[in-house]
């Protein structure tokens, strides 16, 4: 019998793939405070010879399980699969002459990020309005600024009924590659976890945790502006039994291998 301690110091890489896929799994991202929860099923028989009607037999069997863990990173792969979503990769490219309606001190949405601006006129094209001057280059936009020619012809244009006064440009810009994510457009998907660790307690050695069918998701709120702290995603990955594994003696749940030591 080994003399080794089994504490435990544990790190290493969680991965995952869609249930039936042959491809390598992807990694999550670096995760932290990663753990595993089971849940047990009771099902019991009174015993009618008692007055309080105790336990005659009975049986505990897993009904699932639930690992949780902390992303640090958010890849695309990884926010694609926590959202259900579909991702499809824009390539770069210009938009020439796109419309807007310019409002000082608002920001308008251009339909893809901008990367560079190349040229902002009024709808007859004989007026060129000047970054830094007449707006701004936004990360998702353009905003408009008080203080040029922009304004001046914004100021001379007639209000609306909320007496907000705009006026008509026509935007000209480049967009970088983009993975575009539409969000929640899948329906319910499984998984395989693997979860590959070393013990740096001891003697290095090393585990890999199979989950056999889980579904993925988000535990909580997803992060999208935060600057006190770096975001931490929470996830949850819920745990069921394969239903094509069945042989005697073989987990249709999990799996963990340990190196012997």
């Amino acid at each position: 019998m080994s003399n080794e301690i089994y504490t435990q110091l544990n790190y290493g890489q969680v991965y995952i793939r869609r249930k039936g896929s042959t491809l390598p799994p992807f990694p999550m991202g670096p995760m932290a405070n990663v753990s595993f929860t089971p849940e047990l099923e009771e099902i019991t028989i009174k015993d009618p010879r008692t007055l309080s009607n105790s336990e005659l037999d009975g049986v505990s069997r897993p009904a699932g399980g639930t690992v949780t863990g902390d992303l640090l990173e958010l890849p695309p792969e990884t926010m694609t699969e926590l959202l259900a979503a579909t991702r499809t990769e824009v390539p770069t490219g210009t938009i020439t002459d796109e419309d807007h309606s310019a409002v000082i001190g608002r920001t308008s949405m251009t339909v893809r990020l901008p990367l560079a601006v190349t040229e902002i006129t009024n709808v007859a094209g004989d007026v060129t309005y000047l970054p830094n001057v007449d707006y701004v280059k936004m990360p998702g936009g353009i905003r408009w600024v008080d203080g040029g020619a922009l304004a001046t012809d914004i100021a001379g244009e007639t209000a609306d009924a909320d007496g907000i006064k705009s006026l008509p440009v026509k935007v000209t810009y480049t967009f970088p590659k983009v993975g575009l994510i539409q969000a929640f457009t899948r329906g319910r998907q499984f998984y395989e976890v693997f979860v590959s660790t070393v013990n740096e307690a001891g003697q290095l050695t090393g585990r890999r945790v199979t989950f056999h069918r889980a579904r993925l998701a988000l535990s909580g709120e997803l992060p999208l502006i935060n600057r006190d702290d770096f975001a931490q995603i929470g996830v949850t990955l819920a745990l069921s039994e394969d239903p094509d594994r069945f042989g005697l003696g073989e987990s249709a749940m999990m799996t963990v291998e340990e190196e012997a030591v």
